[in-house]
């Protein structure tokens, strides 16, 4: 079955491929191609009663160990890191010459075996700073980041390592041990048969999402005005202090764009809109924001949000809430509930309940 499952995600990503030609597109289909042959090695191992061929045998062992760094790098590509061919080539070595070498010397399996498991832990790991690190750069760019999460390509990388160090367990056991027992290998072949379609469907999805942030981090926003702010790759305490004088001027501007004209209420606000509003660069923008004040930038929106909803309440508009998430520029009821309570401590129900105890 999973054999099945990968096999109709390649086809998908080959159409989504010839239709939108794009690196995550093609590692993603290269990591279901690879899995596909894999688990069709598997299939032919458990339906002719363990008798395989050594080339099958060889290259099951080769798809096996390449699966996880080709998986590693489809998540370089979707959090919008390079992927340099030297260093996959390096990656894939152990896939390609172990494999081989056991046809020679059947001990180097064992090798193999410890090759593998040191292949999940490692990219469970870096995958998982990868996430974290696009997380941020979501936060620090878009100030309504919760459309732009890859909070569920985290969670299947986690659910992903925590069932291929079981199916490593079952490795070290052998599997002569399944090909007796329908019982025992429906069970795998059930959890991996998901596992690889809720990794196609939720990468596919994500792809239109994650394409549009590339589109905007590279962007090239012009400088319309004469602001000559300091590079954002210099670090702080390299910033002279007519620097810091401009960068405060920009602050300043940004705060007063914000108050006065309250850009804080327009959806789906970007860092980009808020360059261009002040005919500034994003790359200033960003300094002034998440490293002048501290904060991300979509911490630094939110916030103003969530004042100007506490404004609203305390006039007593919308008591019910049931608009005041859109007023205040948020785009989900279930963004505002979220920021709301990572801002004030407690829900906006429960604080206008405490509202009116002090009051009473």
């Amino acid at each position: 079955m999973p054999m099945f499952v990968a096999a109709f995600w390649s086809v998908v990503l080959v159409l989504y491929y010839v239709e939108r030609r794009n690196a995550i597109t093609l590692r993603l289909f290269i990591f279901m191609l690879t899995t596909g042959v894999l688990y069709g090695c598997h299939y032919v191992y458990f339906n002719f009663d363990g008798r395989i061929s050594v080339g099958l045998e060889t290259l099951y062992r080769c798809c096996n160990l390449a699966v996880y760094p080709l998986y590693y790098f489809y998540l370089r590509s979707l959090t919008l890191h390079r992927v340099e061919g030297r260093v996959v080539f390096l990656s894939l070595v152990p896939a390609l010459v172990l494999p081989l070498l056991g046809i020679r010397w059947p001990g180097v399996e064992v090798v193999a075996k410890g090759v593998f498991a040191l292949e999940v832990v490692v990219v469970g790991l870096l995958g998982c700073r990868l996430l974290h690190g696009y997380e941020r750069m979501i936060a620090e760019n878009y100030a309504d980041a919760e459309n732009r999460s890859l909070v569920d390509i985290r969670r299947l990388l986690l659910f992903f390592v925590a069932t291929s160090l079981a199916s490593l367990v079952a490795n070290f056991l052998g599997r002569e041990q399944f090909t007796s027992s329908v019982a025992l290998l429906a069970l795998p072949s059930v959890l991996f048969s998901a596992l690889i379609f809720m990794l196609g469907f939720v990468g596919v999805r994500e792809m239109r999402s994650v394409l549009e942030v590339q589109r905007d981090l590279t962007e090239d926003v012009a400088v319309a005005s004469a602001v000559p702010c300091a590079s954002a790759s210099l670090p702080a305490e390299g910033v002279k202090d007519d620097d810091c004088e401009k960068f405060e001027i920009l602050k300043q501007q940004i705060q007063r764009v914000m108050d006065e004209e309250k850009l804080f209420l327009q959806p789906n606000l970007k860092i980009n809109d808020l360059a261009r509003r002040l005919g500034s660069n994003r790359n200033y923008i960003y300094r002034a924001v998440n490293v002048g004040m501290g904060i991300s930038f979509s911490e630094f929106v939110n916030h103003r949000r969530i004042d100007y909803a506490l404004q609203l309440m305390a006039s007593g508009i919308d008591a019910g809430f049931s608009d005041l998430y859109m007023r205040c520029g948020f785009s989900s009821q279930s963004a505002f509930y979220r920021n709301f309570k990572a801002y004030k401590g407690c829900s906006p129900t429960d604080y206008v309940a405490g509202a009116e105890q002090q009051e009473g």
